[in-house]
């Protein structure tokens, strides 16, 4: 899409079907340079805001933010009037529905040299159940190719996740150390790598039907081959916005040639919200989910002893 002839409903099909929607020119060079500016200068000022993840680097830097940290810090001026803005607002409305949460936002910039390898190999998330929701938006604030950590995303596989999830018997599954770690999904929010995702299909052919050329695109590729396929890159100038279902499998190149930045928001459904995310509650839902965790504790205990 381009900023100009934006279809919300389109882009929410689009992101039930396919998992994606890539939005070109979402905003101007001023804009992303004001935004990338903006978190540069609490890192180099090392600003108390958020979690960081220096990592011992120069230059590189990961912020994670939390979203009471708009509310108090006029350093973050520019970020909040973008999660503000009323169309990012519109569209994830629509896909997840109006009660939507924000469980945190990322600042990340990477400069060529610091890392070695993937950004982020390809993989799936998987927050606390499959039940969830979770949408997330990627801005690019440079401009972005193959060769400084371009997004990756391989279309329709959320949908084949998240019937991987609620169909296969962990039972099935013959590799130890993977039936664990499919088992033990929601313990954490670790979800599951593209190797993991190949091999649960080997073991389980009744949650494949539908899929057969997705299914067919994992499992005859070598792993190598599916993380080096150009076609699953998303190449954009600064002020391309990425919106995509975290179910489906994703990840980033390395950063080769320049730096890249992004600014990433994580957007959940009203359940996770009204669970998780409570200081973005009013007090009657804040009330009831003590309410239901106390009687749950309890209940729990009564059963133990």
């Amino acid at each position: 899409y381009n900023f100009e002839n934006l279809n919300i409903n389109k882009i929410n099909d689009d992101i039930r079907d396919k998992g994606i929607a890539i939005i070109d020119n979402f905003l101007n060079s001023d804009q992303t340079k004001k935004i990338s500016n903006e978190h540069k200068f609490i890192y180099d000022n090392n600003i108390k805001i958020g979690k960081y993840h220096k990592d011992n680097f120069t230059k590189s830097f990961l912020i994670n933010y939390r979203i009471r940290d708009l509310k108090f810090n006029k350093e973050l001026e520019f970020s909040n009037q973008l999660i503000k803005d009323k169309i990012i607002k519109k569209m994830i409305s629509v896909c997840l529905g109006k009660s939507y949460g924000i469980n945190n936002f990322i600042s990340h910039y990477v400069d060529n040299g610091e890392t070695d390898g993937e950004i982020f190999p390809l993989h799936m998330d998987f927050f606390k159940s499959n039940k969830f929701r979770c949408i997330k938006v990627y801005l690019y604030l440079t401009d972005t190719n193959v060769n400084n950590g371009a997004f990756r995303y391989l279309p329709v596989s959320h949908n084949l996740i998240r019937n991987l999830i609620n169909i296969t018997d962990a039972n099935l599954i013959k590799n130890e150390k993977l039936k664990n770690k499919f088992k033990n999904l929601g313990i954490s929010e670790k979800g599951l790598t593209l190797q993991d995702v190949i091999e649960i299909i080997k073991f389980d052919k009744n949650s494949i039907k539908n899929y057969d050329k997705i299914v067919d695109y994992l499992v005859k590729k070598d792993i190598s081959e599916i993380a080096n396929d150009n076609k699953l890159l998303i190449e954009g100038k600064a002020g391309t916005l990425i919106i995509f279902d975290s179910h489906g499998l994703h990840g980033g190149v390395s950063v080769k040639d320049r730096p890249r930045d992004i600014l990433r928001i994580h957007y959940f459904d009203k359940e996770y919200k009204e669970k998780y995310l409570l200081d973005q509650c009013n007090l009657f839902i804040k009330i009831k989910s003590k309410v239901v965790s106390k009687f749950r504790w309890h209940t729990k205990r009564k059963y133990f002893f």
